[in-house]
């Protein structure tokens, strides 16, 4: 007979519903709530220097969020997207499930090359109490289904405390899921890094991403206790079997 740990895991951020709960018209995308204690912050991230990372703004009228210092823009609050994005609104195609929200990179310079390209950052910080092991799961797709050399699609990686424990590309629109266990103390980050195709193209790289992060419950010391009383009565029962033959 088995022994279960009662306590259920803690929802401690869900991407989607987070969104939909801390985004509003406002300047920045900074210390958006979170489902636990903690919060999540939405950045531009230089390709060539990582830790070079800048706030995206609320765009009125797209309802993301977005680079509005991106050369290819046309300023704060104006029709069309900016890159980096994050948000509800997809622009360039595609419909989102329950849980996905829009994602893009995006570039810095204007030339559409792989020279200064600049990635979507999604960062969630631990709150207080949150520490111990996590889970990490959710999946990301393009949303462009055209093809082509140029179309090489996007890609994901995901660092805690910055180490990088999941990376893969995303080239069609078939969904590349992820589950991820690891271990987070409270003040450390979790951050999503959306970026170009392997060619580094920015041509038809739209995505989707869902990702939700939990607290993994701690046992307490009498679930142990009994686990322990548990296998010493099944070695005593082994024990007993081999003296009688």
């Amino acid at each position: 007979m088995g022994i279960c740990n009662p306590a259920a895991a803690t929802l401690v951020a869900d991407l989607k519903n987070d969104y939909l709960a801390g985004a509003s018209a406002g300047d920045q995308a900074a210390n958006l709530p979170a489902a636990g204690t903690g919060q999540w912050n939405y950045y531009s991230q230089d390709e060539e220097a990582p830790a070079s990372i800048t706030l995206l703004e609320w765009d009125t009228a797209g309802g993301n969020y977005e680079n509005t210092t991106d050369s290819h823009t046309d300023g704060h609050g104006g029709a069309f997207d900016s890159w980096p994005l994050v948000g509800l609104t997809t622009t360039f195609g595609g419909t989102l499930s329950a849980n996905e929200l829009f994602v893009h990179p995006g570039h810095d310079d204007g030339t559409f090359v792989p020279s200064g390209e600049e990635f979507l950052l999604l960062r969630w910080t631990a709150g207080t109490g949150e520490t111990g092991a996590i889970n990490l799961s959710g999946a990301i797709r393009r949303l462009n289904s055209d093809s082509g050399p140029s179309n090489d699609g996007i890609g994901l990686e995901i660092l805690v405390n910055g180490a990088s424990v999941f990376t893969a590309p995303v080239p069609t629109t078939t969904s590349v899921p992820f589950n991820i266990n690891s271990t987070i103390v409270a003040g450390q980050n979790v951050d999503f890094v959306v970026d170009h195709g392997p060619a580094e193209l920015l041509f038809s790289d739209s995505g989707a991403l869902s990702a939700v992060i939990e607290l993994q419950a701690i046992p307490e010391p009498s679930t142990f206790a009994l686990a322990t009383l548990g296998l010493l009565s099944l070695g005593l029962v082994a024990w007993r079997r081999r003296r009688r033959a």
